[in-house]
């Protein structure tokens, strides 16, 4: 977790003295990733001395299929290069490490700790912008992922037990990825709202319902006074010099996906053509010229084939499902939690080579400890 607490304070001082783009602000994000990979030394020797073997064969697996590819598909190799460091050392890293695990409750209890931090550095963003010592008046997809965490950490917790202090820290997470982010995140979030529905609905008491008719009555105020909150809202932020892109799209009603639906008939019309063994990995940074396909379905499939690629998400999505219909509420929550952090805004966003959150994901899902007891 110290990956995504590094991360959002690199962000937040980038912010503040205006270093995006600048020298200075690459010795700092060079100075975080220091920090991260410190912090991931400091563990190793206890994950080396748990999955040797393990991590040796994922790595000799690695090394190999990248060589595979690039050897087989020589026009990737450029842009393969360019994903050596995050996937090899961020993304697989993560995996082993979250693989690991002896108890899934010690992860659950500092990504709790992890969402109190990202949620006060929040705060004085939010403080920043209202004296005017920080301006954001621009998108931005960075901040929005950082926010999600917090988001969906105090939105597991209020459905668990209603407070106020639960229902802020959701609120002020929330109102922070609609006024600067994308779509991606409110997608993760509707995701584990309506899946917690399952949750929730097991041993019903006073409490609950009030949160589902709580819940009910949020949704059907927001499909009835949908572009009235949303047009008050954009031109509440934009009092403050915010124009949130998200409220612009969603008050747009032409708006679109962003050119998705351009990139994905670029990339299925080349599967077609390569059904067999597909475009590479990387192949779709080549015919998008250092872009991606912003859907992991397509793009594992691209990377691999119609036949390869099928069943490796297949494998993927029965132990996804299967995890979803867990009897153990403490292993579910962690799976709710990270299918919401990690997996569902690759359906539309980023691209699972480089993004660590999936792989932290992947290895939660197939991590056989499972030691969650309620007790």
């Amino acid at each position: 977790m110290s990956s995504f607490v590094v991360l959002t304070i690199q962000y937040l001082i980038l912010l503040r003295f205006g270093l995006f783009a600048k020298v200075q602000g690459y010795y700092i994000e060079l100075l975080s990733k220091l920090i991260v990979g410190i912090l991931y030394l400091v563990a190793l020797p206890v994950v080396w001395k748990r999955k040797k073997f393990f991590c040796i064969v994922v790595y000799l697996i690695s090394v190999l299929i990248l060589i595979i590819h690039s050897v087989i598909f020589k026009g990737n190799f450029s842009y393969i290069k360019t994903i050596l460091f995050p996937l090899l050392f961020t993304c697989i890293s993560s995996f082993i490490y979250a693989i690991s695990l002896d108890n899934l409750l010690v992860l659950k209890t500092e990504m709790e700790k992890t969402a109190r931090i990202i949620l006060f550095i929040g705060i004085i963003l939010i403080f920043s912008i209202f004296i005017g010592s920080i301006n954001i008046s621009k998108y931005s997809m960075t901040l929005s992922y950082y926010m999600l965490i917090p988001a969906i950490m105090y939105l597991n917790k209020l459905f668990r037990k209603y407070t106020i202090k639960n229902f802020i820290g959701f609120f002020i997470s929330f109102l922070i990825i609609i006024a600067f982010g994308a779509r991606g995140p409110i997608l993760c979030i509707l995701f584990f709202a309506v899946t917690y529905l399952k949750i929730i609905f097991k041993n019903i008491n006073y409490k609950k319902i009030f949160i589902i008719i709580l819940f009910i009555f949020i949704i059907l105020t927001l499909v009835l006074f949908f572009y009235d909150i949303i047009n008050i809202l954009y031109n509440l932020l934009s009092n403050f010099g915010i124009r949130s892109r998200t409220l612009w799209l969603l008050l747009h009603k032409d708006y679109n996906l962003s050119g998705r639906e351009e990139i994905a008939d670029i990339i299925i019309e080349a599967i077609a053509k390569n059904p067999i063994l597909g475009i590479g990995i990387a192949g779709d940074r080549v015919l998008l010229e250092g872009s991606y396909s912003h859907n992991i379905v397509i793009e594992v499939i691209s990377n691999f084939g119609i036949i390869l690629g099928i069943l490796l998400l297949s494998v993927l999505g029965i132990k996804w499902i299967k995890s979803l219909f867990s009897k153990n509420e403490s292993y579910l929550d962690i799976i709710l939690i990270w299918s919401s952090i990690g997996f569902i805004h690759l359906f539309i966003s980023s691209s699972y080579l480089i993004d660590f959150k999936f792989w932290i994901f992947i290895g939660v899902l197939f991590n056989n400890t499972k030691n969650c007891n309620n007790s």
